[in-house]
């Protein structure tokens, strides 16, 4: 897997840069958000890309499924930590609407994915029942993961 399941999933390159982005936001937060929203958002940031890749690397679609259900989840706290920054002072406007952006986009990409992985296993289940029925059946379907 490695570097290039990296650079062949789009939404990988999209969350790790939302990771970057996140890190870069918070190192001004105040001394006493270190281990509070700065502790938080960042290990909710970290959560997207990894949660993407492990569950890729699982090696079944259905526990990609339940990983990308995570990572969707880790979003929505990186997303409400944000609101939280910006009602808070710590982040300004502009800061808050790229964020949030990325994160409109990151969200989309991991529910292509999810409909796409979805879609794979309700094929490969038809497939399977028309086997197991005796009809003749096309050759089993590709998988097809968004980028």
């Amino acid at each position: 897997m490695g570097f290039e399941l990296m650079n062949r999933l789009e939404v990988l390159s999209r969350a790790h840069g939302l990771v970057m982005q996140v890190y870069r936001a918070t190192e001004s937060f105040p001394k006493a958000e270190q281990f509070g929203i700065v502790s938080q958002i960042r290990r909710a940031a970290v959560s997207i890309p990894t949660n993407i890749c492990e569950g890729k690397g699982r090696g079944s679609d259905l526990e990609f499924l339940r990983f990308l259900a995570i990572a969707r989840a880790s979003l929505l706290e990186v997303r409400y930590l944000t609101l939280l920054s910006k009602d808070l002072g710590y982040w300004g406007p502009d800061t808050y609407r790229k964020i949030e952006s990325d994160l409109d986009d990151i969200a989309s990409m991991i529910s292509k994915m999810n409909t796409a992985v979805r879609r794979t296993l309700s094929e490969q289940r038809s497939v399977r029942t028309n086997q197991l029925s005796g009809k003749r059946t096309a050759e089993s379907p590709r998988r097809r993961f968004p980028t």
